[in-house]
């Protein structure tokens, strides 16, 4: 037992143990790549507030209150909104905007619900209700790195 543990076989022990750990572990502790995205949201009727956009990463948490992967506001001008979405997994995401008219951080609507400020969503064109995710699913993987979101008023 004594020449086991001499004093070379701690470290071909330990080297051997940081080999396998790199060969078995390493998936889960490899980082997902990132990229910056870009979403250019056009077709507002002014340069009035701010353009919320809400960035979802699942089928589970579309569209839901307080769920979205990434929030930001970014500033309207010439009528469209630009905004880079840095460092963004390669992965699916769903994104919902909307024309914060009033800057005060919600959508408007009136006594029927139906929205006063302009609103889109990624993959759709003048939606009659919320789109599914599968339907404003984009596929973010380093290949395209660009969506385009059309505004609509009621």
């Amino acid at each position: 037992m004594k020449q086991f543990f001499s004093k070379k076989y701690p470290v071909s022990v330990t080297l051997f143990l940081c080999a396998a750990c790199s060969l078995f572990c390493d998936e889960g502790l490899a980082r997902k790549p990132t990229g910056t995205f870009t979403l250019e949201i056009i077709g507002l009727r002014n340069d009035t507030g701010l353009m919320q956009i809400a960035i979802f990463n699942s089928r589970e948490s579309f569209l839901k209150d307080g769920k979205d992967f990434r929030h930001m506001s970014v500033p309207i001008k010439n009528a469209k909104a630009v905004a880079l979405i840095e460092n963004l997994p390669f992965g699916n995401y769903g994104i919902a905007v909307f024309h914060d008219e009033n800057s005060n951080g919600k959508m408007d609507t009136n006594f029927l619900g139906i929205p006063k400020e302009g609103f889109g969503f990624s993959n759709t064109q003048r939606p009659l209700g919320p789109p599914k995710f599968e339907t404003a699913k984009i596929v973010f993987d380093g290949t395209i790195n660009k969506a385009l979101i059309a505004i609509t008023y009621y």
